[in-house]
């Protein structure tokens, strides 16, 4: 199928979906400025919206924090713009999406902030021939206000990464994944960090004495992080041994998943303002040294989402699964709407669409 190429002024005119070729765009997007990996460097003019690299590469940089309501409102476009990608013949639409937690589509169980996380964690564990260590660390009720606090998060990840280096030395193949409420008490600001380690087979079960040092050592950073007067006498530290790569696997997605939609609101206004604010650009997943490249290719095809724009993989054709897939252009929301209203389309795993015109349908 010839796709058709057509200025925006002619889309009505036309009976196939619509590819605009545009040259090279000399500047970067205003949120990547000097980034390398900025998609929109190769429009002709600047984009204003930034880019599908900056929403995934934010969480790295930091981010400036906003006022609540403006966050809020920035999920309303989620999905509504897309990048398009080109080969075989065929053009298909990557939809750009706002990554924001209570956004109906990106949070919660099996929404695209949990594909992605699967896609990055399933690049670089190994599944075969490991064992799989998970513990829950807790915080106790009288001293979770306290990590309402950026800095103090952040030391808390630092802390609990910093143990498990101490009690598992040259073991870093490991996962660190916090979730923030309660499952019985939902809007209960109840940080706890979920901490899957991976071992290779043969080393078995921890000690119940390893698990009593494991919960001296927390307590003890968490009386130094929290600056307390005293060491807390009673920690809640988890721990559950798995072998089996089905448990293994129903672990990690369990861990991975990020608050949805419902949970973030049942939150008071002021938890709120601290996650979609004072927490931009946080890492809520962080991965030990050693989980890095990638593995377990039969798995990933099922967790395929945006990101692969963003991290540069090869992108293939939905429809055979081989043929590598070029970008484009940006598609404006204004683009999409008119052709979501013209023609019939074909969702594909990973939002991604492909619009059938009147011509092809006949055919």
């Amino acid at each position: 199928m010839n796709i058709l190429t057509a200025t925006e002024e002619s889309i009505k005119g036309l009976r196939g979906p619509v590819s605009f070729t545009i040259p090279q765009q000399k500047q970067l997007c205003k949120g990547c400025e000097s980034r390398k990996s900025c998609v929109w460097k190769h429009f002709p003019e600047e984009v204003k919206r930034p880019c599908p690299s900056y929403l995934e590469s934010n969480a790295q940089s930091g981010g400036g924090a906003l006022d609540l309501d403006t966050e809020l409102e920035r999920s309303g476009s989620c999905g509504h713009t897309a990048v398009e990608l080109e080969g075989g013949g065929f053009s298909f639409y990557k939809r750009i999406r706002c990554r924001k937690l209570w956004c109906p589509e990106c949070g919660g169980k099996g929404g695209v902030i949990h594909q992605y996380r699967l896609v990055e964690a399933l690049r670089r564990v190994v599944l075969a021939d490991r064992l799989q260590r998970y513990f829950v660390f807790t915080v106790p009720e009288q001293y979770r206000q306290l990590l309402l606090n950026r800095e103090v998060l952040n030391g808390w990840y630092k802390g609990i990464r910093k143990l498990m280096r101490a009690v598992f030395p040259g073991e870093n193949e490991t996962i660190f994944s916090a979730h923030y409420e309660g499952e019985r008490n939902i809007g209960k600001w109840h940080p706890h960090m979920n901490v899957l380690s991976f071992t290779q087979a043969g080393r078995g079960m921890i000690s119940e004495e390893l698990l009593i040092e494991i919960k001296g050592r927390y307590a003890r950073m968490l009386a130094g992080l929290l600056e307390l007067d005293h060491i807390p006498e009673v920690v809640d530290v988890r721990y559950r041994f798995e072998t089996e790569r089905g448990k293994m696997l129903h672990k990690l997605k369990y861990s991975l998943r990020p608050m949805g939609e419902d949970e973030f609101f049942a939150f008071p206004v002021e938890v709120q303002r601290f996650i979609a604010c004072d927490l931009k650009g946080f890492q809520h997943v962080r991965y030990g040294e050693e989980l890095k490249g990638e593995r377990n290719k039969e798995l990933l095809s099922q967790y395929r989402d945006a990101s692969e724009i963003v991290q540069g993989a090869e992108i293939l054709s939905p429809i055979d699964g081989v043929t590598p897939l070029k970008i484009v252009g940006f598609v404006s929301a204004e683009r999409m709407s008119n052709m979501e209203r013209l023609y019939k389309k074909i969702e594909y795993p990973g939002d991604m669409v492909r619009f059938i015109s009147p011509l092809e349908e006949d055919g």
